[in-house]
């Protein structure tokens, strides 16, 4: 999916030159012979039984459409694990987003994210807002990006009655393309009470892919998530440390 979310910059004709990775690439229409449907599909799969009966599993499931000025995004992950049949982890995630180039750098935005995590005791907390996403740096490269939106959060937390707030979310996200067939990528999402700037969660989100083949790609990746208002007997910290084979469509 790194292909998709670099589409439209064409690699430069002439040499390279180290000026070329901090580049501003304006992005072009796809035309109609260019591809603009991107799927993935990925996950792992570990199962022990013995002296230590363990379960791992991850999913995920990624269907884009993206001709460079206008892009939907489809997105589902989800993990389970478990040690001596306790459950040591399940949660999932989905996620709509829908963007549309309004300048050279600047896009609009809707999205709506919905998410469970039953070690955490979110039985269900979901965002939707829409704002504004700033490209800094985009080229074959390296894409880096800011965005921010006010959110609607509906949060309904095992032992808390459900609550309704608004919440600002602010993220960077940074891909970087040392060399192809290999990319980096890092997300950071900031999300404070609008009202009371105390009270906040945030997330970093780290991978790193490497495609084996046009069709087949393996990533590891690393989730930090922050949370200074979890419910009673959950820690502030929640981490995940995932591998995953993918196929790409």
């Amino acid at each position: 999916m790194i292909a998709a979310y670099l589409a439209g910059t064409t690699p430069p004709a002439t040499a390279f030159a180290w000026t070329d990775i901090f580049a501003l690439v304006t992005p072009v229409k796809a035309g109609p012979d260019d591809k603009t449907l991107f799927f993935t599909l990925g996950g792992l799969y570990i199962k022990k039984i013995g002296n230590t009966d363990f379960l791992t599993s991850n999913v995920k499931a990624d269907f884009r459409f993206d001709d460079n000025i206008t892009e939907l995004q489809l997105y589902y992950d989800a993990f389970y694990t478990e040690v001596r049949e306790k459950i040591t982890e399940k949660k999932q995630s989905g996620t709509f987003r829908f963007d549309r180039r309004v300048f050279s750098r600047f896009e609009g935005f809707v999205y709506s994210r919905s998410e469970s995590n039953e070690i955490t005791k979110i039985l269900h907390r979901n965002n939707t807002g829409a704002g504004i996403k700033f490209d800094v740096i985009r080229n074959r490269y390296w894409r880096l990006d800011l965005s921010g939106a006010p959110v609607h959060q509906h949060e309904h937390i095992r032992d808390r009655d459900p609550t309704d707030q608004w919440r600002w979310s602010l993220r960077f996200k940074s891909i970087i393309v040392p060399v192809h067939p290999v990319s980096l990528r890092y997300v950071f999402f900031y999300i404070p009470k609008i009202d009371e700037s105390a009270v906040y969660r945030y997330t970093h989100d780290v991978s790193l892919s490497v495609a084996i083949n046009k069709y087949l790609s393996l990533s590891v990746g690393y989730l930090h998530e922050f949370n200074n208002n979890p419910a009673p007997g959950v820690k502030n910290i929640d981490e995940t440390v995932n591998a995953q084979v993918s196929i790409n469509l």
